[in-house]
C-alpha cells in the first residue's frame, strides 16, 4: 500500500519520482479519487469558509502524504492561510510549493 506518486489535482496527471528522475506514473485509484474530494471540497469552501477549506486541504495533503508528492496543494493551503493572517505558514507552504514544482518536467 505504498504510494509512490503525487496527483496534480488540477491537471489531473500523476508522476513518480525515482531519485532526481522524474517519469510519468500510475497513482493508485483510492488515493486519487479520495484527493480529488478533498481538493474540490476545499474548493468549494475557499470563499464561504476558508477555516474549512484549509481543514479539508490540510487532509488532502496528509492523504498523499509526503511534499514531493502533494505539492500542487500546498500552493492553494498557502493562498488559504495567507487568507486567513497565517504570513508565515503561508511562506512555508509557498517555499515547497516552489522548490518541488522546479522539479516537474
Amino acid at each position: 500500500d505504498k504510494f509512490d506518486g503525487f496527483a496534480l489535482v488540477a491537471e489531473g496527471k500523476a508522476r513518480l519520482y525515482r531519485d532526481s528522475i522524474c517519469v510519468a506514473g500510475e497513482i493508485y485509484d483510492d488515493k486519487k479519487d479520495k484527493v480529488q474530494e478533498l481538493y474540490n471540497l476545499a474548493k468549494k469552501y475557499k470563499y464561504s469558509d476558508k477555516k474549512q477549506a484549509l481543514d479539508y486541504i490540510n487532509q488532502a495533503i496528509s492523504e498523499i502524504g509526503t511534499d514531493e508528492e502533494s505539492y500542487v496543494l500546498y500552493n492553494f493551503r498557502g493562498k488559504l492561510k495567507e487568507a486567513l493572517g497565517d504570513y508565515v505558514g503561508a511562506k512555508s507552504d509557498f517555499e515547497q510549493y516552489k522548490k518541488f514544482d522546479k522539479k516537474t518536467p
